[in-house]
């Protein structure tokens, strides 16, 4: 399926701006096309999951991937996020996280 682009709506971008990561708040420039290049690159790789800053972006990946299992729970319960690619299970640590330190509910 071929798609035409108006000039206009076409925006420059870098290299450094494609690089795989988990994070994209630590992308040098936020763009849409960027953004669904690199979610389609995570995706390509069972990579589903991305972090923007306090949100996830999830993917259907319309296939089964062996990423809810009981090693991936304990890996989440277990290890530091810092070391953890994004995933729905950081979610309950950083809110735990979060009740600990601030001593209050949401």
């Amino acid at each position: 399926q071929e798609m035409y682009v108006a000039e206009v709506e076409v925006k420059p971008y870098s290299r450094e701006s494609l690089q795989m990561i988990d994070d994209f708040v630590g992308l040098p420039e936020l763009q849409e096309g960027v953004i669904l290049h690199l979610l389609q690159a995570r995706y390509d790789k069972d990579n589903i999951y991305t972090n923007i800053g306090p949100m996830i972006i999830s993917v259907n990946p319309f296939k089964k991937i062996p990423i809810f299992t009981d090693e991936w729970i304990n890996k989440y319960k277990t290890e530091p996020l810092e070391n953890l690619a994004p995933h729905i299970f950081s979610i309950p640590k950083i809110v735990k996280q979060d009740l600990l330190k601030t001593s209050r509910s949401q």
